[in-house]
C-alpha cells in the first residue's frame, strides 16, 4: 500500500503545479476548483479505502455495503420517479406519493439492517 500513498502524493503535487501554472498564465482559479475537486476527492477516497480495508473479509463487507447503498439509491430514485410521473399526469394527491414513501421506507430498512450487521460484534449474530 505504500505505492498507493506515494502515487497519490505525486498526483496531488502535479495538480498543485498545474493549478499554479494555469493561474500564473491568466487562468481562473475559481474554475479550477470545480474541475479538480471530484478527482481529488476520488484520490482521497482511494487512499482511505487502501488504508482501512486490508483483508478479504473487509473488502467483502465493503462490497456488500456498496451494493446495499446502490439498492437504497435506486429504490429512492424509482419512488421519486413514480411520484414525479404522477404529479405530471395529475395534480399531486397523497395517494400518488404513497409508492415513493413505501420505497423510501423499504430502502431505509435495508440500509439500517446492513448497518446493524456491520456494527454488531463479531462473536454475536444480530437477530
Amino acid at each position: 500500500m505504500p505505492a498507493v500513498g506515494r502515487s497519490i502524493k505525486i498526483t496531488c503535487l502535479a495538480f498543485v503545479g498545474t493549478w499554479l501554472w494555469g493561474v500564473l498564465h491568466g487562468g481562473s482559479s475559481y474554475q479550477a476548483v470545480f474541475q479538480l475537486r471530484p478527482f481529488i476527492l476520488a484520490l482521497l477516497m482511494a487512499s482511505i479505502v487502501a488504508r482501512v480495508y486490508k483483508t478479504r473479509a473487509d473488502i467483502r463487507s465493503l462490497g456488500s455495503t456498496v451494493a446495499f447503498a446502490s439498492i437504497y439509491r435506486a429504490l429512492t430514485a424509482v419512488g421519486l420517479l413514480l411520484c414525479l410521473t404522477a404529479c405530471l399526469l395529475h395534480e399531486l394527491e397523497p395517494r400518488f406519493a404513497l409508492s415513493m414513501w413505501q420505497l423510501l421506507l423499504l430502502s431505509l430498512y435495508l440500509f439500517l439492517g446492513k448497518t446493524a450487521d456491520i456494527l454488531a460484534p463479531s462473536g454475536r449474530r444480530p437477530l
